[in-house]
């Protein structure tokens, strides 16, 4: 009898430890989510379209500016979004991050002309946001793909570029609507 409950007090155990292994898997929350989590205020968002960009698998990913009013604070966000198999795929990078996110698309073209000459099977060069945004590119066999990750976890949330080209109009229009706005 004593067997029996040590068992099933150590199942309890393992079954506890098991549930709280999970929960540190979920996903962190992203400066959006912050922002728009506050209580006791009203919260209103305002979309503005942009141009979508085109990928080399499917059809255009979104791109819009949101403005977000959460009581009488205000903050800007550039929101790219991706229907997959796997449902819908956003990211949404804050208008203090996208500056920077701009400069490091500069920084990976400059980048871009070295790593060609590289003679390695696979090479891959990105920059990461705080929110775990990824925009980068990809080497094969010579030739550069342009890719962005959406999430940071789950899958489909990547979506490849079919120029740089269309990355560089995308930024330019939402940084003239990110300046417009503030």
């Amino acid at each position: 009898m004593n067997r029996i409950y040590l068992v099933l007090l150590l199942s309890l155990l393992l079954a506890s430890r098991f549930s709280v292994a999970q929960e540190s898997v979920s996903q962190p929350a992203t400066k959006l989510d912050k922002f728009t989590s506050k209580s006791g205020v009203i919260i209103k968002f305002e979309d503005y379209n942009l141009t979508g960009l085109a990928q080399q698998f499917g059809a255009s990913a979104e791109t819009k500016i949101r403005k977000v009013h959460s009581g009488d604070d205000v903050k800007l966000f550039y929101l790219i979004s991706n229907k997959t198999e796997y449902g819908l795929k956003v990211a949404a990078i804050a208008s203090e991050d996208f500056t920077e996110l701009s400069k490091a698309l500069g920084t990976l073209q400059g980048q871009l002309v070295i790593d060609l000459q590289s003679k390695a099977d696979y090479l891959e060069n990105k920059y990461v946001t705080e929110d775990g945004f990824h925009l980068g590119y990809l080497i094969q066999k010579g030739k550069p793909t342009w890719y962005m990750r959406l999430e940071k976890y789950g899958s489909g949330g990547s979506i490849f570029l079919n120029q740089l080209t269309v990355i560089e109009d995308s930024f330019k229009l939402a940084s003239t609507k990110l300046n417009e706005l503030k």
